[in-house]
């Protein structure tokens, strides 16, 4: 067992380093002093749709700050497509809806529907209405900063992407709990900005991602994966890598990072990464799903090792360096992504999360191969 999870261990760190080197390879994207966008006379360049249900304590917000946005109003639109909200949150776009600066259309999905994938048919039906020739996605809890439209913007005419995934991260709660969801949610988001500077995608945000709309009509949007709730984000950048291998990109600024809210509960917490760990069945590229599997055995053997040193059956010196090796590495590669996402303050609390995240990895893992989950209200396949 010593030799099976050194031999193992040493491929994680491997794969670790390999994120950090991808991460490193990714250039910092700056708006060229130069720039000028291309204004086409009426017609908006870009289209925000954002799906929302029971919003109505986040909308405003959001839709304030998309008012104070550095590009021009005439420029973009926005579409809100409201998923059947049982509270105020219709009410609140209404109200916004009669002073906004920039052009504000709120859709909706039939009452009572059976969508198996509503966030997906909201996303489609708002790509359908969408005038602008680019696409940009989030979600009514998230908060995007001044420059955020016009960093795509400027992104998707120098380097003419097929999709663009960029950065989100959690508001600092005052809780060690949304503290520590902050650094786990970063290793996420950089293996997914990691994965793509080697050519190959595995994670995106649909809270922040843009693509043509030309591209998505191409690629006939969720088309096969129309029964799966989750996955708008992930599924869809993997159709359009295998169309455009070479035009996936990862935006990496700090004006494109949107912030949105931890999960307040275990509860909550659990049912989003159950629905997240979901989708890695479903992959086509057999990549992804090895490495899930991988990952969840590693942390397994850890768990059952750290259990047999207690009882003196397993050596605790090597225990230690096996734990210790792995922790150097992970330290370093989740400073930077702290760094960038403006969260070094909470360099500290990668110490608690080492412990931590093997039991997360392992509960997760088992929980993710239920066939239902609850979100928001409802159950899920």
């Amino acid at each position: 067992m010593v030799l099976a999870i050194s031999v193992f261990l040493a491929i994680y760190i491997f794969l670790s380093i390999f994120l950090w080197l991808g991460w490193e390879k990714t250039r910092e994207f700056e708006i060229p002093p130069d720039f000028k966008a291309t204004i086409n006379e009426g017609q908006p360049k870009l289209s925000v749709i954002i799906p929302v249900r029971n919003e109505g304590s986040n909308i405003f917000a959001l839709l304030s700050d998309l008012a104070h946005q550095s590009i021009s109003f005439v420029d973009f639109e926005v579409i809100i497509v409201n998923d059947c909200s049982e509270d105020d949150t219709v009410a609140k776009v209404n109200t916004f809806q009669k002073t906004s600066p920039y052009a504000l259309h709120l859709l909706h999905l039939p009452e009572k529907h059976n969508f198996t994938a509503p966030k997906k048919e909201a996303l489609r039906r708002g790509v359908s209405k969408a005038k602008g020739e680019l696409i940009i996605t989030t979600d009514g809890d998230c908060r995007v900063p001044t420059d955020w439209l016009k960093t795509f913007w400027a992104f998707y005419k120098i380097y003419s992407p097929k999709l663009i995934s960029a950065g989100v991260t959690f508001h600092i709660e005052s809780s060690l709990f949304a503290r520590l969801q902050v650094i786990e949610f970063a290793s996420l988001v950089g293996s997914g900005a990691s994965t793509l500077a080697w050519g190959s995608p595995t994670m995106a945000n649909g809270a922040n991602i843009a693509y043509p709309k030309a591209v998505f009509e191409e690629v006939r949007g969720f088309e096969g994966y129309t029964e799966m709730a989750s996955g708008d984000d992930e599924f869809l950048m993997q159709k359009i890598a295998k169309r455009y291998p070479h035009s996936v990109y990862f935006l990496k600024n700090r004006a494109a990072i949107v912030h949105t809210n931890a999960q307040e509960s275990l509860q909550s917490f659990y049912a989003q990464r159950q629905r997240w760990g979901s989708k890695w069945k479903y992959y086509q590229d057999w990549r992804p799903k090895l490495l899930a599997f991988f990952i969840f055995i590693l942390h397994l053997g850890l768990l059952m090792a750290g259990c047999l040193s207690i009882f003196g059956e397993y050596p605790l010196k090597i225990f230690g360096l096996q734990l210790g090796a792995k922790f150097l590495v992970e330290f370093g590669y989740l400073s930077r992504l702290l760094f960038f996402f403006g969260k070094g303050q909470l360099i500290a609390l990668i110490i608690p999360l080492q412990w931590i995240y093997p039991f997360y990895v392992v509960i997760l893992g088992l929980a993710s191969q239920t066939k239902t989950y609850y979100w928001k209200g409802r159950a899920l396949k």
